[in-house]
């Protein structure tokens, strides 16, 4: 059966196992041949022959495993008639795709099969991979086995693993697993990646498995079924196949094979044998015992014999060393007495110096002192004690533990040493006193004595403390300044700038100190004229403003700064100019706030004067639209004419479109708007524009994960995007490059008017490689009917739609040159060259807009029945909506002059059933009109007929449906059917 995991299986249930075996083998062969009997098809499993217990043949060729019983319980539950096919594992997985095999008895998912295999849900058996790493090597995980090949199953997933997650790695393959451990036992290998069962079964057949060590589980995968790619009708089938099989079976079959497996049985002879060999191995460990006995004792005499030899030439060292000393003391008193005389000297110049000269001996802790300290410090003339320990103690308590680590210290440094500490004096107050010490070293090379100097510094430290307050003080008021302040010496060097300044460069304040201004500060561009006007100021030729001055300084991380300064030179006794000081704000984000607030406001501008030319070219429209339809239908017989009308018709709807792209320009249009994920709708979008892209532009895209919606409307939003696209692929002009699209959430401020500034925004960024836009034309680029492209090519309402479309979504656009460094670059480095718009949207929030109500669903059959009354200032409008709507068999009454039509009105309102109006009238608007009306009549239905479109300016209830002209014959009858529908619905 073999080993695995060292369990054992008794004999007699091996014998009652290979019965139950027979007796399946004759359970197989009857329905098989029933099967074939009955035409049922086989199905032809491969696998693995060297992958226990999985699968394998045994010592006669019959397939064996864990497997094979697992898929002929299958056979029995459905069955099937099955045939395996085992070869090498790199076979067995070309079987099933080459079609010689209709499935594989299991394997592991990897992205390289998924592409010619298709795997089942069910999961058969979980199996860890794990690496082994040979006894003889020092190795911890893969990480330090870059030196060697490991070995790995050719075509297994371990090698597909290493090859994908450590491509870096040395991989040696092996046909099967077999192969592979019998490599590592024969030292071919030191370290192998396999399935931890499969591996332990063979190093347990083999040798034992403590020559290897197991290391990392690497990954742990389920064995599932598998087909060739497309057989899914196969692969259902197996699917359905698999639930029948009972978990009692499985479980079964894992008792049999990895839980039972036994170790084969130790043979009666190799008891005896092993005792005859514990007696030799005895016997010969006595022999070598005493030869080794023997041998210490020869070598102990020997190390005795030299050691005797060692000790008399250390007594004739000792004896040489005696005279030595004796010699050196005489030295060491005439030194004793050179030293005495020094030290009188020494005492003499002590007691004539301003400062205090002292002496400590490192051993008697003697502290002796060659003038006053007593007087020094206010007390009386030996009143502090000649010792370390008075010194000591005379020490401020803050400083008394650092002065006793440096006495520690003292006693064993062989340099010079110098400390600065607080002594007290006899009122109590402390004095700052600086020390400066040098030892004394004896023939050890070890201090034996110190001698040093104290000086009072307490005036001087007192002054720097002032002094520092003073700095500290200043610089606090310079930071809370709110601006930039920086002081500069004669040749320009920064002496001094304040935590705004260090802050706005994104340097620190240490390193801007001592660096010239120009060369940390402003552009490189720039430099030459800014270094000769601060040359003039600092030399006088030039008076110091107190007036703004703006200029552009450049920040560590190349984004420029527009600064607004103030300047003032630094005097000497009123006379001499010293340096120059310079106070700043940084004005950027206002500069950038005015330029958006002019471009809303001439937007605003053209917005209004395109929403008001659409309503009145809406009017014409309509007519034409109207008339034309009338004359299509009378002559529709002759095709000379129709022919013609129907360009017209084709014009008209043409005419009507550009003018509906000057509605949504001037927010004059607006559509569905509810909560949309960004993130899918630009996929969704790319996908859509794949096909136009032409095959010398690539995009790419950095698309985020959005967490929250946004407030629009998706057709609009497509529209934006399908633009900003088609605009990109234009400026490319048939070169070869890509664009990028970005969609990113920004927490911080956002820029967007009338947002709160803490909300997060989403960033939309469309950049290309083309040339980029011209200096002269970015502040034009949003305009209606402005393009830089040749004539014909284009109306020049794509980004004024754009810009349209983004403030009826209370958001921004932006556009820049990529190589513009004034602007961070929304690319982030990803673009070279070319324009880059951005596009920012505030993310929705819970109490934002409402979503608009559900649309009325259309009536599936109108009977065309009421009585409607139809106002509108222009005769011919009324006339042709009148006729449109008597043909459809309502009976209208038109008015051309909204008071006569009031008055008609206020006579009868019960007569009128609903009631067609427009907005834009004299003496009396349509809001006004709606609104007398329904004062008479509450409940009266109202359709308003507009070019204005459904943003209008104008207020009217919630209620009322508004349809935006020129509309099409069938568009208005379905509108005032619509109309009298939510009547009846709601009667």
């Amino acid at each position: 059966m073999g080993i695995f995991w060292g369990l054992d299986i008794p004999y007699s249930i091996q014998m009652r196992r290979r019965a139950l075996l027979v007796l399946m083998l004759f359970a197989w062969i009857l329905p098989s041949s029933a099967f074939s009997k009955s035409g049922h098809e086989v199905l032809v499993i491969s696998g693995s022959k060297a992958l226990p217990p999985f699968t394998y043949l045994d010592q006669h060729g019959k397939p064996k495993g864990l497997l094979i019983d697992y898929w002929r319980a299958y056979s029995q539950q459905t069955g099937t008639r099955i045939r395996f096919h085992l070869v090498d594992w790199a076979g067995s997985i070309q079987q099933v795709r080459d079609g010689v095999a209709n499935m594989h008895s299991g394997i592991y998912y990897s992205e390289a099969r998924d592409k010619f295999l298709d795997y089942s849900e069910k999961r058969l058996l979980p199996i860890p991979g794990r690496l082994f790493v040979s006894q003889k090597l020092k190795a911890n995980g893969l990480q330090d086995l870059g030196h060697i090949a490991v070995g790995v199953v050719a075509g297994g997933y371990s090698e597909a693993f290493m090859r994908k997650h450590h491509p870096e790695m040395t991989l040696q393959n092996f046909p099967n697993s077999k192969a592979l451990v019998e490599a590592g036992f024969g030292e071919k290998i030191l370290a192998f990646i396999s399935d931890y069962p499969t591996t332990m079964y063979f190093m347990r057949s083999m040798g034992s498995p403590d020559q290897y060590r197991v290391l990392d589980t690497l990954y742990t995968l389920h064995m599932r079924a598998a087909v060739k790619e497309g057989n899914l009708a196969l692969l259902e089938k197996i699917e359905r196949g698999l639930e029948k099989v009972p978990d009692a079976t499985i479980e079964a079959l894992m008792k049999k094979w990895i839980w039972g497996i036994r170790i084969t049985r130790v043979p009666s002879w190799l008891y005896p044998l092993l005792i005859v060999v514990g007696v030799l191995i005895l016997l010969g460990g006595w022999m070598f015992h005493t030869m080794a006995l023997r041998r210490q004792v020869r070598e102990r005499t020997q190390e005795l014999e030299q050691k005797m030899g060692q000790l008399e030439q250390t007594e004739r060292k000792l004896r040489e060393r005696t005279r030595e000393r004796e010699q050196k003391m005489v030295q060491l008193e005439q030194a004793e007495r050179k030293l005495r005389e020094s030290q009188a000297r020494f005492r003499i110049a002590g007691e004539l110096s301003y400062d205090l000269i002292y002496e400590w001996d490192v051993k008697s802790d003697e502290l002796r002192w060659y003038n006053d300290i007593d007087t020094f410090l206010g007390y009386e003339l030996g009143e502090i004690s000649q010792d370390i320990g008075a010194w000591l103690a005379l020490i401020h308590p803050k400083d008394q533990p650092s002065l006793e680590k440096a006495v520690y210290y003292h006693r064993t440094s062989t340099k010079a040493i110098q400390i600065s500490y607080r002594i007290r004096q006899k009122d109590g107050r402390f004095r700052y006193w600086s020390d400066k010490g040098l030892p004394l070293l004896d023939e050890s090379d070890k201090p034996y004595r110190w001698i040093g100097v104290c000086t009072d510094v307490t005036e001087h430290r007192e002054m720097e403390d002032a002094l520092k307050k003073e700095r500290d003080k200043l610089a606090r008021y310079l930071d809370l300044a709110g601006s930039v302040f920086v002081a500069l010496d004669l040749h320009g060097v920064i002496t001094m700038i304040n935590r705004q300044g260090a802050d706005l460069l994104q340097r620190p304040q240490e390193m801007l100190v001592g660096q010239r201004w120009t060369e940390v500060a402003i552009p490189e561009h720039q430099r030459e004229v800014e270094q000769t006007y601060l040359t003039a100021l600092l030399h006088g030729t030039a008076e110091a403003s107190q007036e703004h001055n703006d200029s552009t300084i450049e920040r560590s991380d190349g984004i420029l700064r527009t600064i607004r300064w103030k300047s003032a030179r630094i005097r000497h006794d009123q006379h001499m100019v010293m340096g120059l000081l310079l106070s700043g704000d940084d004005i950027t984000k206002q500069l950038d706030l005015e330029n958006q607030l002019r471009q809303a406001q001439k937007m605003e501008a053209l917005g209004t004067l395109s929403g008001g030319i659409a309503h009145e070219f809406n009017n014409k429209l309509t007519i034409i639209l109207g008339y034309t339809q009338i004359l299509s239908d009378e002559l529709a017989e002759q095709v000379k004419f129709s022919k013609d009308l129907q360009v017209i018709h084709t014009t008209s709807l043409q005419a009507r479109d550009i003018v509906r792209k000057l509605l949504t320009f001037s927010r004059s249009q607006e559509g569905s708007f509810r909560p949309l994920m960004l993130d899918i709708l630009c996929k969704d979008t790319l996908t859509m524009v794949s096909s136009i892209i032409p095959d010398n532009i690539t995009i790419r895209h950095d698309i985020q994960l959005c967490k929250y919606p946004i407030f629009g409307d998706e057709i609009q939003i497509q529209q934006v995007l399908i633009n900003l696209l088609n605009n990109a692929i234009q400026a490319m002009e048939g070169r070869h490059g890509e664009i990028f699209l970005a969609l990113e959430l920004l927490q911080e401020a956002c820029g967007i008017p009338g947002h709160t500034p803490s909300a997060p925004c989403y960033a939309l960024t469309v950049a290309d490689e083309g040339p980029g836009i011209s200096e002269e034309h970015l502040d034009r680029v949003f305009d209606p009917f402005f393009s830089t492209h040749p004539v014909n090519k284009g109306t020049g309402l794509g980004l004024s739609i754009v810009h349209g479309i983004m403030s009826g979504h209370n958001g921004t656009i932006t556009v820049h040159n990529q190589n513009d460094n004034r602007v961070e670059a929304s690319t982030k480095g990803k673009m070279a060259s070319g324009a880059s718009f951005q596009l920012r949207f505030p993310v929705w929030q819970e109490n934002g807009p409402c979503l608009a109500g559900d649309e009325l669903p259309l009536m599936e059959e109108q009977t065309h029945v009421g009585n409607i009354l139809l106002i509108d200032d222009e005769e011919h409008i009324v006339h042709l909506m009148g006729k449109q709507l008597g043909s459809a068999g309502y009976v209208v009454k038109t008015y051309a002059h909204p008071l006569e039509a009031f008055n008609s009105f206020q006579e009868n309102p019960v007569r009128y059933d609903a009631v067609v109006i427009d907005l834009g009238m004299p003496v009396m608007g349509g809001a006004e009109w709606i609104e007398k009306a329904r004062a008479l009549k509450p409940d009266l239905p109202v359709l308003v007929c507009t070019g204005y479109g459904p943003n209008h300016s104008f207020e009217l209830p919630e209620d009322i449906p508004i349809l935006a002209k020129p509309a099409l014959p069938e568009e208005l009858i379905r509108a005032v059917d619509e109309l009298l529908a939510v009547r009846q619905n709601g009667e």
